[in-house]
């Protein structure tokens, strides 16, 4: 029975490789699967996941210091791209130092424009591997490593202990920011895996990486929304709590972590509703991030407004340690399914909703926050490389303040084919092929690594 090692330490990649068909395939092809997480989430997974064919070990690994945060943060920095350079004029204003803001400037494009300097980089940073991971890899002799998030800290050890000991590794990039935002691939596995044709060419331009090492495949998450059946809307409805008659607007915050001020936008919803400001009776369904949660403010909610739950978190303090369940799977695909419209952020949220063909209204305004441009949500990530691609298409309506708001509720309400074909050629794109069988063409591409 051949091994493959898979370190899942943050709730993507569970959700990535649990909650789809890439766990069941590997399981199905007889392979013997080592899972490394958490040392808190060791007995959970052994109790839903554990058995003779797939090993959970817990391991903690002490916070970059040393050697490893100084690469770490370097490495962040040697990507020279809008997005990057955003960040760090926003530093300008947190540091209070300008010339901190031009030596990450000049790594950027010093560093980031070369392919050199970061295989340079790379031969160094492979050097520095942790003992404790290359220990597992001697006691037992995987023969592949398969990495759920390429630039992910944990999944790029374990890269480099793969690479030390000689053992094959396929990873996949785990969402379509990563490449333009956080930073080069600092340990490049035998095979990159991609969702679609805008990541790859990130991969090729921004770290570097061989044409014939990338393969893409597609989003193994979206699989289900092919291939699963949708609840009843009686079901849906009554899970959470919304009366037949209303028709659900799916309410999307940044979260804390983003902006303090889409609380503010929440509570200029609910008084539309309240005022009949909108067209038809309305009811917001509120879907926080798993990641993160909206700043309440000084909000008092009314009839009109439900609070989803998303999912359970770990009692930690990192704020990637959530975990879906299968029915959380299904609950976000009910959800945007059955909401007449998407009113949120720039987040992955919009291309589920697409699927489903949902309208998407982002909200480009700070509620009733007055803040300096810099500060912004919009300026910021409406700007960013990967999300300027989305609204390249036409397919998003951007609102810049409540008028606008309202205005773009009710006309997709009258209207819910306007932008459709723009939506639809923003999916081609995003998702490459929309079949069903992403997880499987990501299998195929371990099976091949291992068997040739």
């Amino acid at each position: 029975m051949k091994t493959i090692f898979i370190p899942i330490y943050q709730g993507h990649q569970a959700r990535n490789v649990f909650r789809t068909k890439i766990f069941k395939l590997l399981k199905e092809n007889n392979f013997k699967i080592v899972i490394f997480c958490k040392k808190i989430k060791e007995e959970p997974y052994k109790k839903e996941f554990g058995s003779s064919q797939v090993e959970i070990i817990g391991v903690d690994f002490p916070k970059l210091h040393g050697l490893n945060k100084i690469m770490y943060n370097v490495s962040t920095m040697m990507v020279n791209t809008y997005t990057v350079k955003m960040r760090q004029l926003r530093m300008i204003k947190e540091d209070k130092n300008v010339v901190k803001y031009m030596y990450r400037r000049f790594l950027s494009i010093v560093l980031g424009n070369f392919k050199i300097t970061k295989d340079i980089f790379r031969y160094f940073e492979n050097k520095n591997v942790y003992r404790e991971i290359v220990k597992y890899f001697n006691e037992y002799k995987p023969n592949l490593l398969f990495s759920p998030n390429v630039v992910g800290i944990f999944d790029t050890e374990f890269i480099k202990a793969a690479k030390k000991t000689k053992t094959k590794s396929v990873a996949l990039v785990n969402s379509w920011d990563n490449l333009s935002s956080r930073g080069i691939i600092r340990a490049v596995p035998d095979k990159l895996l991609v969702h679609n044709e805008n990541v790859k060419m990130d991969a090729l331009k921004f770290s570097g990486v061989s044409k014939n090492k990338i393969e893409v495949v597609g989003l193994p998450h979206f699989d289900f929304y092919v291939t699963d059946k949708r609840s009843s809307k009686d079901e849906f409805y009554n899970r959470v709590g919304i009366p037949m008659d209303k028709e659900i607007i799916l309410f999307c915050p940044a979260g804390v972590n983003y902006t303090d001020a889409d609380w503010t936008v929440l509570d200029q919803l609910q008084e539309a509703v309240a005022n009949n400001e909108l067209d038809f009776k309305a009811h917001i369904l509120v879907r926080q991030p798993p990641n993160s949660f909206m700043n309440k403010g000084d909000l008092e909610l009314n009839e009109h407004v439900t609070i989803d739950k998303v999912c359970f978190h770990f009692d930690s303090n990192d704020r990637n340690d959530w975990e879906w369940t299968d029915l959380n799977m299904k609950h976000l695909a009910d959800s945007v399914y059955y909401s007449k419209m998407l009113v949120g952020y720039a987040s992955t949220i919009t291309l589920d909703a697409i699927v489903f063909d949902t309208p998407v209204i982002n909200i480009a305004y700070e509620g009733k926050v007055n803040k300096p441009e810099i500060d912004t949500y919009r300026w910021f990530y409406y700007n960013t490389n990967h999300y300027k691609t989305f609204l390249k298409h036409g397919a998003i309506k951007l609102a810049y303040n409540k008028q606008e708001l309202i205005k773009y509720i009710n006309q997709y309400y009258h209207h819910p084919e306007q932008d459709r074909e723009n939506r639809l050629n923003l999916l081609k794109e995003q998702t490459w092929k929309l079949d069903g069988n992403s997880a499987m063409r990501l299998v195929n591409q371990i099976t091949k690594q291992i068997y040739g």
